[in-house]
């Protein structure tokens, strides 16, 4: 099974503006991203494409330890994948769900990770996204990626794996394969 985030890299990405001036999500997309079990988790194909709904997690959007300022690494990321998205579409709007590993009190947790929410859309804000558009969420440890839950001892990358940020479409307006 293809991960979510490395199909969107190979097969979506690349080719959206080319599927905004067809005015549809290719039908042959479905298929790949049935066969690599994907339909439902991201690309609901009554949404025509990418949905209300959905949630992605761009590569790298990942924060240091007690930390919630937007890394170069994760500045980079933003700058180069997700921006460009909310520049063209100016209909979209998202929700920034921050998450934190299980390392500290589950209070803690769902401060810092409001502060991460916070942060990136701060950034976006300051790179031209209306504020209205964004909103930030903390979700603290309540949603781990791994086994690396409370008492479980778990390697550094493990713990890394759940202190990232991952962006929720709440509203599409006329996004890809939208009428």
């Amino acid at each position: 099974r293809q991960s979510a985030r490395k199909f969107v890299a190979t097969h979506v990405l690349p080719y959206i503006d080319d599927w905004e001036e067809a005015g549809e999500f290719p039908r042959e997309l479905y298929k790949t991203a049935g066969e690599a079990g994907l339909l439902g988790v991201g690309f609901p194909e009554s949404l025509g494409g990418i949905g209300e709904g959905d949630i992605f997690k761009i590569d790298n959007i990942y924060y240091d330890l007690d930390k919630y300022d937007i890394r170069l690494d994760a500045a980079q990321e933003l700058s180069n994948k997700l921006l460009p998205i909310l520049q063209k579409y100016s209909d979209i709007k998202i929700e920034i769900r921050s998450h934190t590993d299980s390392r500290a009190t589950d209070m803690y947790n769902l401060r810092l990770s409001q502060q991460r929410a916070s942060a990136v859309v701060d950034y976006l804000i300051r790179n031209g996204v209306d504020r209205s558009r964004l909103i930030a969420k903390g979700y603290g440890e309540n949603e781990v990626v791994n086994e690396c839950l409370n008492g479980v001892s778990c390697s550094e990358y493990k713990h890394q794996e759940n202190r990232r940020t991952e962006f929720k479409v709440l509203t599409v307006g006329n996004y890809i394969g939208k009428n």
